[in-house]
């Protein structure tokens, strides 16, 4: 029997904010558990009926799962990623022990509350203590009540690095009667707990103490005990305080009061007192601390599928990264949720673990607590209601007391990506198998640079202070305690969502979270924030339109639309004859508009919030550079219209597709052939969108060189030539009678045909052209195209053979399979990957990225650019858990992780480029995969064409090709995230991941590169001598050029 063992690789979703655990959970391997010895069955045993319990199973995995399998799953899947006992020996004895350390604590002195100097050294105070004034006196004695709380004591707490949560009380001897004014409570906590770090600095069960903030509140630090020895390397300790339930009234914690006065915190007299409700929500989450745990107990007593569903809901927040950061979606929030459903009966005591799972994210993707928040608290007359929260809040969930809001510090953008991500699964849980969702939902990762299109850095977070005032935010900024990043951060939202309007489907924010810091260590500060992070999932439908049309005129909003867009905005005369306010962002090449939210957000942050464009690192084309081919300054016009201006391929890409439109009307116009064409097809990369540097049109090949025929160039020895590639097209020509069905005589049928071919397109279109037996190349618009004629019958007539009995058979033959996937499957995989482009622009810049990126590390000739568009058709066909790529850069991204992480040894890679795959065909080809997997290639890609075959990467890449792929793949994409997200302190040289390491060989040959047709293809290209381009003449089609001549690629022919 063999169990899949997947030790440490499973998330926590409520482990610290800075544990990278979600890496382990992709790289798990598989130990083999030696099978125990069971008794042979007797026959009545091997066929008696089943019971009563092995029944009910069946019932449920039906009823309650998708499959027995995916059940199978899901109950590894919990057994691994939570403890293997409910209570740990050592772990109960370490408790046990801070338990009687806590209980013998001496009381302190009363000291006043701004006089510290009694610490002791080496102890700091975990908080911002700003301003430092304050009325009260503090007195330290040991706690009211320990008492464990949180996911350990509830059993919903995950591997690894799992926590347990303890919360002291707080004496009430040791409070006042208005500590809740002025964040007086707060130091008091805040001191308590360093009185508690020095006396468990010395103690020998613990490894060490540090300070750390609860979910990124600069106000609600805890304390993590690592406790010493094994245990210490699976758990921490968190230490919370709370406060006793008479604390203060409960009124003082509505979200209409105010507890943090102006005049303390400003120091201005006389102004009014505004309402304070993050800083009232700190207080009474504190009150409630214990109310919530007996809550969930309650709710999950005798009622398993709900433990396990929250295990699964956490797993699924963290492999989202949704659980992370200040302000993050926590489990606790999720265990509330589960409970909430619960009580409106959508959620019942009978359901299994993967129905809470659906349910719980269905409840998430059809509401909205932006709009409509929910509660938990049955109101009364003298509770607040919803209506209150709203006012003051941009997510609203209420807990059973009616006075916390739980997601007080839940930011919209956070809340509306969990949304987002819910209604990602559910699709996904419908639209793909149960083997392919569970992969989906569970073992993979999204972070932050792979969910986003687009994503931009703001650094000198200084320049937010100064706009408090323009925003009218700074009551917030004293309800936040002087945190104006977190006070502004809405407005400044709201702004950037007004002006990209339709382009952005979602904005996501990441600020860094916060690492723990020693107790002789003073706290983070919100000024030393170096950046904020935000990402943008972009509308394809919208995102590159240049134009923001505004009011006419003479109206009312034409003011409001001059403020919000400044100088941008002008008035501008439309078709329809109407004069109206516009903002017209200037975008010359495909390139620009891909980067037009790049000006939207630079303009408006420096014209709302005084951020300077400097302070801006926007990421989006920043591989841009790598599918640009330079322009020599030599023949660099001196003004370009808009069509030669140099982009990313994209011009000369569509430049390609209308000249083959002209040939194609050409050949179809062609009177006087004996048989007419039935098709025509391109089948060059080109045609696919996935041609790295798409040809330039050739206006007048160089005049220099031998010429045969008077019009034909030949290369010269010792003479650069410049990289002419040719364009091949397929020309089938229609099944008939007089197709003879001796191989031979189709060759020569064919080779006439090539031959009238040329004859007539020089003849009636005047198309310089050159015939040979196997194909003609024609030179249209500034493009050659090499025609060649094909015959379907002819891949048949080469498989045939006859048997010793004189029969015929169908049999393939080297030569057959060649020339079937020239003529048949390569215009049919052209036609589908062009399709692919249509729907999603983006497909072609990232396939070409990815051949880049190949080529650049030496491996092009061992792997096929056919199986390389294959795995980008992939991305874009099945993109879970993601949206479909929407820029180059992300799709590239995804392209490295899915050559890097793909289990290429055990599945088969099954790309649908057609949607020709029939129910139980993914069954079938995985079962055939593995029964026969050493007859298959290292890399085995399945298509409709092709379903238990993968021609695409037969013979290469062999085995050893595509490990030296996969740990390329994976340093490469570690290297360009972490460039990403460390380019706001420095600028980043994102070519590096392109620089094969050339330390490995022992040969290196240099060549001279004024010989080099393709020198200016290199990744580090400097302009030296160039070779003669071509330019604009009268004579620009009476010559055909050198084609397909590369000296380098001879060179290594020749030496291989």
């Amino acid at each position: 029997m063999k169990r899949p063992v997947q030790e440490d690789n499973r998330a926590s979703s409520e482990t610290s904010e800075d544990s990278d655990d979600g890496d382990q959970i992709e790289k798990g391997h598989v130990e083999t558990v030696p099978p125990t010895k069971r008794s042979k069955l007797s026959k009545a045993e091997l066929y008696k009926p089943p019971t009563n319990v092995e029944l009910t199973t069946l019932k449920e995995t039906s009823a309650l799962y998708e499959s027995s399998l995916f059940r199978m799953q899901i109950s590894e899947l919990i057994a691994e990623v939570t403890p293997k006992s409910k209570k740990n020996s050592s772990l109960e004895k370490v408790l046990h022990s801070l338990y009687g350390t806590l209980d013998k604590l001496p009381s302190g002195k009363q000291y006043d509350l701004t006089d510290q100097s009694w610490l002791p050294d080496g102890i700091e105070v975990p908080i911002i203590q700003e301003p430092c004034n304050g009325k009260g006196m503090f007195f330290f004695e040991k706690p009211a009540a320990v008492k464990v709380i949180g996911s350990y004591l509830l059993e919903t707490c995950t591997k690894p690095n799992m926590h347990v949560d303890i919360v002291l009380q707080i004496p009430k001897v040791c409070l006042q009667r208005k500590d809740y004014l002025n964040f007086v409570y707060h130091r008091k906590r805040a001191l308590y707990l360093a009185c508690i770090a020095h006396q468990l600095k010395n103690v020998d069960y613990l490894e060490n103490i540090k300070y750390s903030y609860m979910n990124g509140d600069y106000f609600k630090p805890i304390l993590i005990l690592k406790p010493s020895g094994k245990i210490g390397k699976s758990y921490v300790i968190r230490v919370h305080t709370c406060l006793p339930e008479s604390f203060c009234k409960l009124s003082i914690c509505h979200p209409d009061r105010n507890n943090v006065r102006v005049d303390w915190f400003t120091g201005r007299q006389g102004e009014p007192n505004t309402p304070t409700p993050h800083y009232n929500n700190s207080i009474a989450i504190d009150l409630f601390m214990e109310q919530h745990l007996r809550h969930l107990f309650s709710e999950m007593e005798d009622f398993t599928g709900m433990r396990e569903g929250i295990v699964l809901l956490k797993v699924w927040l963290h492999q989202r990264q949704l659980n992370k950061g200040v302000g993050g979606f926590t489990g606790f929030i999720m265990s509330m949720l589960v409970s909430y459903l619960l009580s409106l009966k959508r959620l019942n005591k009978l359901m299994s673990s993967y129905q809470v799972l659906r349910n719980t994210l269905y409840f998430l993707a059809n509401s909205d607590w932006t709009r409509r928040g929910i509660s938990l608290c049955k109101h009364e007359d003298d509770e607040p209601i919803t209506a209150d929260y709203h006012k003051h809040y941009d997510v609203i969930f209420i807990d059973t007391s009616g006075y916390v809001n739980l997601c007080a510090d839940v930011s919209r953008l956070a809340y509306l990506q969990v949304k987002h991500e819910a209604e990602l699964s559910l699709k996904y849980m419908e639209s793909i198998s149960a083997v392919d969702s569970f992969q989906a939902l569970f073992m993979t990762k999204v972070p932050f640079t792979r969910k986003f299109d687009h994503i931009f850095h703001v650094s000198k977070l200084s320049h937010l202070q100064s706009c408090c005032k323009q925003f009218d935010v700074e009551d917030s900024v004293s309800d936040h305690g002087g945190d104006f990043v977190t006070a502004v951060l809405p407005s400044i939202v709201e702004i950037l969502e007004k002006g990209t309007g339709k382009r952005i489907k979602l904005f996501g924010m990441h600020q860094p979270p916060h690492k723990e810091w020693s107790v002789n260590e003073k706290p983070p500060h919100w000024k030393d924030l170096t950046h904020l992070t935000f990402g943008l999932l972009l509308d394809p439908e919208y995102s590159m339109r240049v134009l923001d049309m505004g009011p006419p005129a003479d109206s009312q909003e034409a003011a409001d639309f001059r403020q919000f867009w400044g100088n941008k905005a002008e008035l501008r005369r439309f078709q329809d004859a109407s004069i109206c306010e516009a903002v017209v962002w200037p975008c010359m090449t495909m390139a620009d508009k891909r980067l037009v939210c790049n000006q939207i957000i630079v303009h408006l942050l420096k014209l709302h919030a005084g951020i300077p464009p400097g302070c801006i690192t926007y990421l989006g084309g920043h591989l841009d550079s790598l599918l640009r081919q330079p322009q020599d300054e030599k023949h660099k016009p001196a003004k370009k219209s808009r069509k030669e201006l140099s982009g990313t391929g994209d011009e000369e890409n569509l430049a390609v597709i209308h000249a083959f439109d002209s040939l194609n009307k050409k050949l179809r116009g062609l009177k006087d052939l004996p048989l007419s064409i039935a098709s025509i097809q391109g089948t060059s990369p080109v045609f696919r969108y996935a041609q790295v540097f798409p040809p330039n049109v050739l206006h007048k090949p160089a005049s220099r060189g031998l010429r045969l025929q008077g019009y034909i160039q030949c290369p010269l020895p010792h003479t650069p030539s410049q990289w002419v590639p040719v364009l091949k097209v397929i020309c089938t020509m229609e099944r008939s009678g007089k197709w003879p069905d001796d191989l031979l005589a189709i060759q020569r049928i064919k080779a006439a045909f090539h031959i009238r071919l040329s004859q007539m397109l020089h003849k009636e279109y005047k198309v310089v052209t050159a015939a040979t037996d196997k194909f003609v190349d024609a030179f249209v618009d500034g493009f050659v195209f090499r025609i060649h004629v094909a015959y379907p019958r002819e891949v048949v007539l080469l498989k045939q053979e006859t048997t010793p009995q004189g029969l015929l058979q169908l049999r393939d033959t080297t030569q057959s399979l060649e020339l079937e996937k020239e003529t048949i499957s390569l215009p049919k995989l052209t036609s589908a990957l062009h399709s692919i482009h249509q729907s999603n622009p983006t497909f072609s810049g990232t396939v070409r990225l990815a051949k880049r990126w190949v080529s650049s590390h030496l491996l092009y000739s061992y792997l096929k650019e056919e199986a390389i568009e294959l795995l980008v058709a992939h991305l874009f066909l099945n993109s879970a858990p993601f949206t479909v790529p929407g820029s180059p850069v992300v799709g590239f991204l995804r392209f490295l992780h899915l050559l890097a992480n793909h289990d290429w040894i055990n599945n088969p890679l099954i790309v649908n480029i057609s949607d020709n795959y029939k129910a139980g065909d993914h069954d079938d080809i995985l079962e055939k995969f593995k029964c026969d997997r050493s007859q298959h290639p290292a890399m085995f890609i399945s298509t409709p064409l092709y379903k238990l075959s993968s021609p695409w990467t037969t013979p290469d890449p062999s085995t050893q090709v595509l490990q030296r792929l996969i740990l390329l793949a994976r340093e490469s994409l570690q290297l360009l995230e972490q460039q990403m997200s460390d380019c706001y302190e420095q600028q980043q040289d994102y070519k590096q991941i392109f620089r094969p390491p050339v330390g490995v060989y022992d040969v290196i040959i240099h060549l001279k590169s004024k010989y080099l047709s393709k020198c200016d293809h290199a990744i580090d290209y400097v302009r030296g001598n160039v070779i003669e381009k071509s330019q604009k003449g009268e004579d620009n089609r009476k010559i055909l050029p050198v084609v397909n001549f590369d000296p380098a690629e001879k060179y290594l022919q020749e030496l291989q």
